[in-house]
């Protein structure tokens, strides 16, 4: 069956939806191997390369030695749980 019979029949393509709620958080791999946090809205919390073994705030401060990402976004959860909890 042709995908022009799919459509003349009715079929609909199969969309993901997006998770109920807001997103708190992000994680991507670049094509360069570097990890990258983001929040949902998109603003980066931190980055950790794994050539170099470092993770690194916005602004490329060294936060640590290793991948430390787990726990800052462990950390950015609170916080917006706590926003959300005084709104």
């Amino acid at each position: 069956m042709k995908l022009s019979e799919r459509a003349a029949i009715g079929f609909k393509k199969k969309e993901a939806k997006p998770p109920a709620g807001p997103q708190t958080r992000l994680v991507t791999r670049r094509s360069d191997g570097v990890i990258e946090a983001r929040t949902g809205e998109g603003r980066l919390l931190a980055h950790y390369n794994p050539r170099t073994n470092e993770t690194r705030d916005p602004r490329g401060d060294l936060v640590g030695l290793g991948n430390r990402l787990p726990r800052i976004l462990q950390a950015a959860e609170a916080a917006a749980a706590a926003r959300a909890k005084r709104s």
